[in-house]
């Protein structure tokens, strides 16, 4: 019989619980902190806290406490170098390059503002660093990463512009090089909004149901 490896439950909760742990800052802080960040790699994760009618929801959440995501992504070295190359490619795509770049992207568009951004890091090894992100994006499910695709996207460069325009771009319109793109990927709004919505009413109901259970015992 094959076996197969799982990653252990608790390796899983001490991530969790790590990331509980992080401290949170704002996206227009990012400048200040280029020095230490530009050093690392791992998991990022974006918080959102502004007036977007399609995020009411996501803002709710994190009016006291930052408690839902709306966007989680991983920096590693282009290719996943390992070894000395890895080493010198740390700043290549490290974690303040990715964030800068998304702090770009948000700043170009015409319905956000980066001052109602926020992130936190789980900084960590170039081979955890997948593990990380994908542990953190099934426990949160954050809308840029499962019900908006193309946050994350970059300009596919000259002559290949014949690509779909993400339902991302064409939501939040700004990004020159998408604007260029006339193939649109099809998505309906309403949906878009249900689906936000049902994810946080059943995350309230979630909750809701560990507190009685555990006032119970």
């Amino acid at each position: 019989m094959i076996r197969k490896f799982d990653v252990p439950a608790d390796l899983e909760a001490d991530l969790l619980e790590f990331y509980d742990g992080q401290d949170i800052y704002p996206l227009t802080d990012l400048e200040g902190m280029r020095g230490e960040l530009g050093q690392l790699l791992g998991a990022y994760i974006l918080f959102y806290k502004g007036p977007h009618e399609l995020y009411i929801p996501v803002t709710a959440a994190n009016q006291q406490n930052f408690t839902q995501p709306i966007y989680i992504g991983k920096a590693v070295p282009k290719g996943d170098r390992t070894g000395e190359g890895a080493k010198k490619a740390v700043l290549e795509n490290s974690l303040y390059k990715r964030l800068y770049e998304h702090s770009r992207s948000i700043a170009q568009v015409e319905n956000l503002d980066v001052a109602d951004f926020y992130f936190k890091v789980v900084p960590t090894t170039l081979h955890l660093s997948a593990w990380v992100e994908s542990v953190l994006i099934s426990k949160f499910v954050p809308a840029w990463n499962r019900h908006i695709d193309g946050f994350g996207n970059h300009d596919p460069g000259s002559g290949r512009y014949n690509q779909k325009r993400s339902v991302w771009d064409q939501v939040h319109p700004g990004r020159s090089w998408a604007t260029r793109m006339s193939n649109l990927a099809i998505y309906d709004v309403a949906e878009l909004r249900s689906r936000i919505s049902a994810r946080h009413h059943a995350k309230e109901v979630a909750v809701e149901k560990a507190i009685e259970e555990a006032s119970e015992k």
